[in-house]
């Protein structure tokens, strides 16, 4: 079997909705772009009561890396059998983390971001001002 690390983009962006008000500023949402070619990616965006998935362009992530904070991850993703989080509630950042398999319970986006930044190697790619 091939040895294959993924690439990944996760964005973090800000949010209208009600409970916005209760996390950091621009850390309202999480989604992630998973690397097919160098031309397209699979756009990953939870929402609350579903998950939506999405062929897209580069030019399509360049847009969320001007108005958003991204970090980039290559990650090699292994089967590992865990315990099931029955008690999670299903978030963005629940199905991000289990997407590229953060391991670290995480609650909030930025809580997210801070834990791939320190433990996971994520590197900004940040374009925004």
């Amino acid at each position: 079997m091939e040895h294959m690390v993924n690439d990944f983009y996760i964005c973090f962006e800000k949010s209208n909705m009600w409970y916005a008000k209760f996390l950091k500023k621009n850390f309202g949402h999480v989604s992630v772009f998973k690397k097919i070619t160098d031309e397209q990616y699979i756009y990953v965006d939870p929402f609350q009561n579903y998950v939506g998935m999405y062929l897209v362009s580069k030019e399509f992530l360049y847009h969320k890396m001007w108005t958003s904070n991204v970090l980039y991850l290559q990650k090699d993703l292994t089967c590992v059998k865990r315990k099931s989080k029955l008690l999670v509630p299903l978030t963005c950042v629940s199905v991000v983390s289990e997407l590229i398999g953060a391991r670290k319970s995480t609650y909030t986006p930025y809580q997210l971001f801070q834990h791939l930044l320190r433990n996971e190697g994520a590197v900004s790619t940040t374009l925004a001002n």
